[in-house]
């Protein structure tokens, strides 16, 4: 029987990804993130996972929706940073919605 909560299926996914078994944790955060889209953790580690293998769309994509949620600005960064290899930048600006 599949688990309907979104911490559920967020530890699922942090207990796959500690046995190595990233595609069966993709599916766990993805399930959370589509219960809850606005669910933090799932979307953070989708978008480590994504960056990982080099997924430029679904890095993009995670990272975008990540941003939109975090106030954090240390773990802003840190998403940020997973968006270089792919803009190929060092430090972009900030965006408007970092001051308020």
């Amino acid at each position: 029987n599949e688990p309907q909560s979104t911490q559920a299926h967020f530890q699922l996914g942090v207990l796959a990804e500690v046995e190595s078994k990233l595609d069966e944790a993709v599916e766990h955060y993805r399930r959370a993130a589509e219960i809850a889209p606005d669910f933090l953790p799932a979307l953070r580690n989708l978008a480590l996972i994504y960056a990982q293998r080099h997924d430029v769309p679904n890095t993009r994509s995670m990272v975008e929706r990540a941003l939109k949620l975090e106030r954090d600005p240390d773990r802003r960064r840190a998403l940020e940073k997973l968006l270089e290899p792919i803009t190929g930048t060092q430090n972009p600006p900030p965006a408007a919605t970092d001051r308020g």
